[in-house]
This record gives structure tokens, C-alpha cells and sequence, in this order.
């Protein structure tokens, strides 16, 4: 999972992978509806089954990846940030405290936003808001869950932050992003 803390990478980069290599593209869109069933059917085990799906997701992308961006040799100032990203991930749908995010690593409050920044190419409070709407991606897209709802489970019940920071990351509406998804998924 080192690969994937999400910290200071634009995994955008990595579509390259799905325009040179269209089977990799449809082995990971199958995986990804098969995470989807699983979810949506809850049957005994499907957390292990989604999990092995993810990490085959990750697996491909390893893979397929010839221009090394998924190689963390030298980015220990992200490995240094793994418990704050941890802390940010176990509370993203509640309050995320960025002076309990320094304390974490014993670092002065003010000295501590200008190393974050400096890792992860964000501030603290601009990653934990694009956290917090990968999320609303994932509840928007598995779940029968109004936008409404979705807003409140990721921890911004403030629907007009909620709108502007969805349509800062996908340029388009929750209810537009849920409907193109799903009806490329249909295709």
C-alpha cells in the first residue's frame, strides 16, 4: 500500500498505463465492478474479496507502470508523513485536527504545515478536503446514497463547501459524476 498514500502524487499521470495497454484498462474496470457486486451484495467474506481486488488493481498498475512513478525509493519525507496519513485516513469522516497531525510527529504546529506542503504538493487542510471527496466518489458510486447523505457520511454537512470542493476535483456536479460513471460502467 506504500504505493498508494495518495501524498504529493498525481496518479492522473498513471492514464498513460490505460491508453498503451487497453487490456490492463479492462481488467481493471472488471475488477473494479467486481468490487462494486461485492459491496452491493455483502455476502460472507466480501471485505477479503474486496481487498484482494484492490490490491490485483495495484498490482496492475506496478506492473504496467514503465515510467516509475509509483517508485517511492526516494521520498522519505513521505514515508516520515505515513502516521499523519494514517490519522487523516482513520478520521476523514469526522474532524481531522492538523495541531494532532504535528503532534504525531513532533513537529511545531507552523513547521509542521510547511513540511506537509512541501511532501505532498497540498496543505493540510487542501488534502484532507480531497480526501474527504474521494470518499464522497466511492459512497456516490456504491451506495444508494443521496448527495445529501453522502455530504453528511464524509464529515461536510455544509452542502455549498461540499459542491465547490466536489467541482474543484471532477469539474462537474455530484449527481453528474455519479450519472457519467454509471453510464460508462453500463457501456
Amino acid at each position: 500500500m506504500k504505493y498508494f498514500t495518495e501524498a504529493g502524487r498525481l496518479y492522473s499521470q498513471l492514464n498513460y498505463i490505460f491508453t498503451e495497454s487497453p487490456e490492463v484498462k479492462r481488467r481493471i474496470f472488471d475488477h473494479i465492478n467486481e468490487i462494486s457486486r461485492e459491496y452491493a451484495r455483502r455476502e460472507k467474506g466480501y471485505e477479503i474479496a474486496m481487498y484482494s481486488l484492490i490490491y490485483k488493481i495495484i498490482l496492475e498498475l506496478v506492473r504496467s507502470d514503465r515510467s516509475s512513478l509509483l517508485d517511492l525509493k526516494n521520498d522519505s519525507g513521505i514515508i516520515k508523513l505515513l502516521p499523519v496519513l494514517d490519522y487523516i485516513e482513520k478520521n476523514i469522516n469526522g474532524r481531522v485536527d492538523m495541531k494532532e497531525a504535528a503532534k504525531l510527529m513532533n513537529l511545531d504546529y507552523f513547521y509542521f504545515g510547511k513540511y506537509f506542503k512541501k511532501y505532498t504538493g497540498k496543505t493540510f487542510l487542501e488534502y484532507v478536503n480531497y480526501k474527504k471527496i474521494v470518499n464522497a466518489e466511492l459512497i456516490l458510486l456504491t451506495g444508494d446514497v443521496s448527495v445529501l447523505e453522502t455530504a453528511s457520511l464524509i464529515g461536510m454537512p455544509n452542502m455549498a463547501n461540499f459542491y465547490k470542493f466536489f467541482y474543484k476535483y471532477n469539474k462537474c456536479s455530484p449527481k453528474e459524476f455519479r450519472r457519467k460513471l454509471l453510464l460508462q460502467q453500463n457501456e
